[in-house]
């Protein structure tokens, strides 16, 4: 894939990149922000700084998508997700050309067949979503993964919930 990931400040912006390559890179850190970001319980103006993990968008890239919320142990999107979401959507419609495959993950707790196939549901609501908003179902193909590939240790809760996560990976561009 070549290029490097780098890490920018959100207020810096890059001098000497062409306005395609600056969109296409743009393009990986709206959806691969540094963690999730639940403002839900902000009742006022708040500025939020962060690093954001540029990843070069390019067939092979897989991002997360953070800030995608599901009632727990069910595949019910919450509302809170939506502007994640819609940020995939504009991506999508900015560039037609481009087809994703969706990934769903959990972490361990409970029976490992009901997680595999909570992480299948999920991503097929993501999908469903995305078709919903006008991209076309055969740009989106899916797949769960369940517990079989965690990104962070499933020993405490704190890094379990890193396991709990759709991503998307670029298969065309």
């Amino acid at each position: 894939m070549g290029a490097q990931p780098r890490v920018l400040h959100l207020a810096r912006r890059p001098a000497t990149r062409t306005a395609r390559e600056a969109a296409e890179v743009s393009i990986a850190a709206v959806c691969s922000s540094a963690g999730n970001t639940d403002a839900t319980e902000t009742t006022q103006y708040t500025e939020i700084s962060r690093d954001l993990m540029l990843v070069p968008f390019e067939v092979g890239a897989k991002i997360k998508l953070n800030n995608i919320f599901f009632a727990q142990s069910k595949a019910y999107l919450r509302e809170s997700s939506f502007s994640e979401l819609n940020r995939l959507v504009k991506i999508m419609k900015d560039y037609p050309s481009v087809e994703i495959r969706l990934e769903g993950h959990t972490d361990n707790q409970g029976d490992p067949k009901l997680n595999m196939q909570l992480s299948v549901d999920r991503v097929e609501t993501v999908k469903r979503y995305l078709v919903s908003k006008g991209i076309e179902k055969k740009r989106i193909t899916t797949i769960g993964y369940g517990e079989t590939k965690p990104g962070a240790s499933n020993v405490k809760e704190e890094t379990r919930k890193m396991n709990r996560r759709v991503e998307f990976v670029v298969v065309k561009k």
